[in-house]
């Protein structure tokens, strides 16, 4: 597996490890993600507390599975499945103009937006490379020491993308927030 491949991985994993973190860290962190669920109205009403505790769970499943070698290619087309839906939801939004808040990462406030799509597309599309791509040699432990911690550090950063956001965002801009 080349350094690069093994640096994705690493991404799509710490991804789906925070955002799975940021729903389940607190009662009030899950409660505030159900509800973020009540604008996508494609979704049943009774439908929506089954889909609060079946991404966190499927979030948690995918990052292990691409966590470990043996499954890592489970874990790419498992993530390529999730992440299309993801971008299928932030897509229905963005198209209907709906006011949704993306709680992806846990309470957050911001509005779901063009970026939010922007994001979804990429990791989706690199979980798809990801899993065209994938052999399942072993990298060099020195392309790993790199690539691992290259990658959750990208992942990272994926998951406060709203946060860098509003740090690039000029003054004076109102923040695209909901209000409680």
């Amino acid at each position: 597996m080349s350094p690069l491949l093994l640096g994705v991985r690493s991404l799509l994993a710490t991804v789906l490890l925070l955002a799975a973190i940021g729903k389940l860290r607190s009662r009030r962190h899950h409660r505030d993600f159900r509800r973020s669920l009540d604008g996508y109205a494609f979704l049943p009403p009774r439908a929506r507390g089954a889909v609060a505790v079946t991404v966190p769970a499927a979030e948690l499943a995918v990052a292990g599975l691409l966590a470990v070698p043996r499954s890592a290619w489970l874990g790419w087309l498992a993530a390529t499945a999730l992440l299309t839906c993801f971008t299928a939801g932030t897509g229905w939004a963005l198209t209907r103009g709906r006011a949704v808040r993306c709680a992806c990462f846990g309470p957050g406030g911001r509005l779901v937006a063009g970026r939010h799509l922007a994001r979804d597309l990429a990791l989706t599309g690199l979980a798809a490379v990801g899993a065209a791509t994938a052999a399942p040699a072993a990298p060099t432990v020195a392309a790993a020491a790199v690539a691992v911690p290259a990658g959750a550090l990208l992942g990272l950063l994926v998951s406060r993308m709203d946060d860098v956001a509003a740090l690039l965002t000029p003054a004076g801009r109102a923040p695209d927030t909901l209000r409680s």
